[in-house]
């Protein structure tokens, strides 16, 4: 099953285009539950964010669009259930992605198999 998580750039990224994808900056989900946060920063080959209720971090390996994301820790903070099992997904989901696509300030993030 394809996955698709869109994130919406709030900073500013030079580079970008759909085949070459610098990935730089601050991203904040678009569809992202009710009273929640989600972003993901990227800085160098490392990334950190927000994930509903707790904080994430880890590195990433890019090669034109295809990307490789390995999440190694979270905060452990308790919340509300509904978005603790949103949390769940979304991190299991980040380990999964295969490919990013840029388009002006939407950054897709996909799990093509």
């Amino acid at each position: 099953m394809k996955k698709m998580w869109a994130m919406f750039c709030v900073a500013l990224m030079l580079g970008c285009t759909q085949k070459n994808v610098v990935l730089s900056g601050e991203y904040k989900m678009q569809n992202a539950p009710e009273n929640a946060e989600v972003s993901i920063v990227f800085d160098g080959n490392s990334f950190a964010g927000q994930s509903a209720v707790n904080r994430y971090f880890g590195t990433f390996e890019q090669n034109s669009e295809n990307i490789k994301f390995n999440v190694n820790g979270t905060t452990m903070m308790m919340g509300p259930q509904s978005l603790m099992l949103f949390e769940q997904e979304y991190i299991k989901n980040l380990s999964q992605i295969n490919k990013i696509e840029q388009n002006k300030n939407v950054l897709t993030l996909k799990n093509d198999n």
